[in-house]
C-alpha cells in the first residue's frame, strides 16, 4: 500500500510545482538607472551616497563608516 502512495505523492508534487504560473522575472518593470563610474572623490557625491545608502534603509552609523573608509581611501 505504501509503495503506491509516495509515486502518487511525489508525482503530484510535481505536477503542482511545475505547473506555477508565476513570473520569475519580475525586475522588467523597474526604471534602468544609467551609473557611472566615481572613486567619490569629491563631498557632493559622498554626501549623494550617504544620502542613497541612508534612503535604502542602512543605518546612520554603517553609511558615515562607509563614508570614512572612502575618504581614507582616496587620501
Amino acid at each position: 500500500m505504501l509503495k503506491k502512495i509516495i509515486p502518487i505523492l511525489l508525482s503530484t508534487t510535481l505536477l503542482f510545482t511545475g505547473c506555477s504560473n508565476g513570473n520569475i522575472n519580475q525586475n522588467s518593470e523597474k526604471e534602468n538607472i544609467k551609473l557611472t563610474y566615481s572613486n567619490l572623490i569629491d563631498d557632493k557625491t559622498q554626501n549623494d551616497i550617504k544620502n542613497i545608502l541612508i534612503e535604502n534603509k542602512i543605518d546612520k552609523k554603517t553609511s558615515d563608516y562607509f563614508i570614512k573608509l572612502v575618504r581614507a581611501y582616496n587620501e
